[in-house]
């Protein structure tokens, strides 16, 4: 019978935690987005929802240098945290949250309290997005979006 040495032991240790990891972060993104506030899927789901926003706010011709600002935004930890407890309450609070996240920004042709008609609007031409696009909001917003 073989022993393990402490270091053996907290290798073997270490190296399953890692790979438990791995396969709950790419593999079960709920699970993975339930005890690690992130997974491979939402962090895709965050780009295309990034995609479909930059898209409405360029339709609705605001300077690329607000849609940068605005993106910057969407890249905080606490942002992503505060758009899925929003996704829970459906598409109103989840228009709202995105809406608010523009405060203080200069959109130029519309004020930024006009930007959740904006995004409202934009949400609910859903031909204009491309499948991938939508099916990641769907994931992203946890069927928020289907009332639209």
């Amino acid at each position: 019978m073989r022993k393990f040495s402490f270091f053996g032991s907290l290798l073997t240790a270490v190296l399953l935690a890692t790979m438990a990891f791995f396969v709950l972060y790419f593999f079960v993104p709920s699970v993975s987005q339930e005890f690690f506030g992130f997974s491979y899927q939402s962090s895709k789901d965050a780009k295309e929802l990034k995609g479909a926003v930059t898209e409405i706010l360029e339709d609705a011709r605001v300077p690329k240098v607000a849609i940068d600002e605005y993106l910057e935004r969407m890249d905080t930890p606490e942002f992503q945290a505060k758009l899925s407890e929003a996704a829970k309450n459906g598409k109103e609070a989840v228009v709202n949250f995105l809406a608010s996240a523009g405060d203080g920004i200069d959109f130029g042709s519309f004020d930024a309290s006009q930007l959740g008609s904006k995004l409202s609007d934009g949400f609910s031409r859903l031909g204009s997005f491309t499948s991938r696009q939508w099916k990641s909001l769907q994931r992203l917003l946890s069927g928020a979006l289907d009332s639209l």
